[in-house]
């Protein structure tokens, strides 16, 4: 984007005649600074408390943020988060992580949607496509950057993604809301709430997912157009206190095709993808504590021609004591368990196959914080740790060490240490994988990718210090971090295995999955958001980090943790302007400067803007541009065990009305 197009948006924005705050809409900006220091998250310490009061990088986005933002998914909504990594690789296909090793399938990354882990077992990683919420209907999403695996478990390496839906309490009455893209591609979504009996409340809610093509470098479609459809419910009971249960559920359909860029000779890649999940959650006192027990049950079928079907099953419990304060401390446990079920028959056997094809692996966890008020309202001491047993790598001790200090009502400082594990996936674990042509020289090579026995856990020892400070209306955050990691997965290279005579395939070349790979994450991150006058506010968050892996002298690999790093942009710059232009009307502007990606993107600057109009308290229109002076630029390379082809993501303009009764 040229700096004239900035500089002319940026002016015509200012000159814009001075207006009054939405009467129909409460911005985060509009919060008293009362109300700023006393809200709430749950993610650092498995409880509710307030935002000053944790030791943790915290980002929170309100249900307003994500209005405003006009975020149609969760990842279009993370992209103005600091530290979070997004980068679209296709139609309704991202790549999203925290501190570094960005891909499709992020694989040290915790997501969950209300208590419920959203990742894939067989790849570690999300299949955001998959996780598609009502956006209405989310109360807020919290982003904890930094492990959060002393409570959270493995996994959660370098932070967490908590998306908190709204009870069903909050949502009676009816919802529609109906959108379209310059390309007609229409998505519908519909929700309705009501009441069963006194404190007992449920909705029900339906919504369609139809993304059009992304496109390749000759502005051609990539045929990758996503279309599906999910269908739920829930249903919560409130009591007196603490007392109260709630469950929910959901199934959904997703069709997702793709064009394979390697040369296994499966140029169309169509994954087909259905499933659906039912949770449970009650919660009760226990003296002046509070004891709560959550179960669910997953299913997800993912089905593809070309190469097969693969069914996971998952089953999960998990128990938490929050304890009442005894002098000084304030104790929190639990226990865990955890089966993921599996089963994959393989259409494809010449190019993958799992061994065995079929199994059940599980998780046994427990673990306890101890929070302690050394100076009352100044220092606090948070000592925790989370131990797991699991059957694909065993033993994981996480402990967790976090210092705060609160010098007043408004000020924070933090330090912490932390070691997290991330546990081998299925894939990892049990895959082969062949290639037609040997990844590093492009000649004719069969190469076979296997895991050695046993794969360890991948490990991150991790320090943080930050700095907060509460503003009316507002707030700043400054954050470094040094994250080191061990025995991350590389290919290590083996011998070349001579084919028979007459054996139609040429020479394989072997590769084993090995723990031989360390790496380091520095960075720091800077937040800040203020209102400037009465009808608008503004926020920057700015990025800067460095990634490098560490390889054995002599060591001859080929590592997909090696090609993250090349997929990193060393800075990013992020910067909103909302302002309200009278009781109906508002705009909202949002500016992405992306460092490039040394593995072959160019950086690049994206502009978005978005206009509102609310002709009556419950009926909203929206409209918005995205890359408002690009026709076109890539994102992301996707060189994962899917590795699609090359695209880029074009200008589009989307038109959406919400109405409510």
């Amino acid at each position: 984007m040229k700096k004239s197009h900035l500089a002319v948006l940026v002016s015509a924005l200012c000159l814009l005649g001075p207006g009054k705050v939405q009467a129909d809409v409460t911005p985060l900006a509009d919060l008293s600074l009362e109300e700023l220091v006393k809200m709430e998250v749950t993610s650092v310490s498995r409880k509710a408390q307030r935002l000053s009061d944790t030791a943790a990088a915290v980002t929170v986005l309100s249900r307003e943020d994500i209005r405003r933002t006009g975020a149609r998914n969760i990842p279009e909504a993370l992209r103005a988060v600091p530290g979070v990594e997004v980068a679209q690789i296709g139609a309704g296909r991202w790549a999203v992580s925290i501190r570094g090793f960005n891909g499709r399938f992020a694989n040290k990354l915790l997501v969950q949607l209300d208590g419920r882990s959203v990742y894939t077992p067989t790849f570690s990683g999300v299949f955001w496509e998959n996780i598609a919420p009502v956006m209405e209907d989310i109360e807020r999403i919290e982003v904890v950057r930094g492990p959060g695996a002393a409570l959270w478990g493995a996994n959660a390496v370098n932070g967490v993604i908590n998306i908190v839906t709204r009870k069903a309490a909050a949502t009676r009455g009816t919802m529609v809301s109906a959108s379209v893209d310059d390309r007609g591609r229409p998505e519908v979504a519909a929700r309705y709430g009501f009441s069963l009996a006194d404190n007992l409340d449920a909705r029900l809610y339906a919504r369609s997912v139809n993304v059009s093509p992304a496109q390749n470098l000759a502005g051609d479609s990539l045929q990758d157009r996503q279309r599906g459809w999910h269908a739920g419910f829930r249903i919560d009971r409130a009591s007196a206190g603490s007392e109260g249960w709630s469950v929910q559920g959901e199934v959904f359909e997703q069709q997702s095709p793709e064009r394979d860029s390697t040369a296994t000779g499966l140029e169309n890649v169509n994954f087909s993808y259905s499933g659906g999940h039912l949770l449970g959650l009650r919660s009760w006192a226990v003296g002046n504590g509070e004891a709560r027990l959550q179960a669910y049950a997953d299913q997800q079928t993912l089905q593809m021609p070309q190469y097969g079907r693969m069914t996971v099953q998952t089953a999960d419990l998990d128990f938490q004591h929050q304890l009442a304060p005894i002098g000084a401390h304030e104790l929190i446990w639990g226990l865990g368990w955890r089966s993921v079920a599996y089963r994959i028959d393989l259409s494809a056997p010449f190019f993958v196959s799992l061994e065995p094809d079929s199994s059940n692996e599980r998780i046994i966890s427990a673990f306890v914080q101890d929070e302690i008020t050394l100076v009352p309202r100044q220092w606090k001491l948070l000592l925790g740790a989370r131990l797991e047993d699991n059957s694909l790598s065993g033993f994981e001790p996480q402990p967790n060490v976090r210092l705060l200090w609160t010098p007043t009502e408004v000020d924070s400082m933090w330090t912490q240490w932390s070691r997290a594990s991330r546990t081998p996936s299925i894939g990892e674990a049990y895959s082969n994988v062949f290639y037609g042509i040997d990844p590093k020289t492009g000649l004719p090579l069969r190469s076979l990718v296997s895991a050695s026995d046993p794969l360890d856990a991948e490990r991150l020892s991790a320090f943080e210090l930050g700095y907060r400070r509460q503003l009316s209306g507002g707030s700043v955050e400054v954050v470094a971090y040094h994250h080191r990691y061990d025995g991350l997965f590389a290919e290590q290279y083996g011998p070349v295995v001579a084919a028979p005579p007459g054996s139609p395939w040429p020479a394989e070349q072997m590769l084993y999955r090995n723990n031989v790979l360390n790496a380091d994450s520095v960075g720091l991150e800077l937040s800040a958001e203020a209102q400037v006058s009465a009808d608008s506010r503004v926020s920057a968050a700015y990025t800067v980090k460095d990634v490098s892996a560490r390889m054995p002298a002599g060591l001859r690999s080929r590592s997909v943790n090696v090609r993250v790093t090349e997929m990193e942009p060393h800075h990013t710059l992020v910067l909103q302007y909302d302002r309200n232009l009278n009781d109906r009307h508002s705009l909202g502007v949002t500016v992405r400067k992306v460092g490039a990606i040394s593995a072959g993107i160019d950086g690049y600057t994206a502009t978005d803007l978005r206009y509102g109009w609310r002709p009556s308290r419950s009926f909203r229109l929206s409209a918005e541009i995205q890359n408002l002076f690009d026709p076109a630029h890539p994102e992301f390379i996707s060189d994962d065990f899917f590795p699609a082809e090359f695209g880029e993501i074009p200008r589009r303009l989307l038109l959406k009305a919400v109405w409510t009764h």
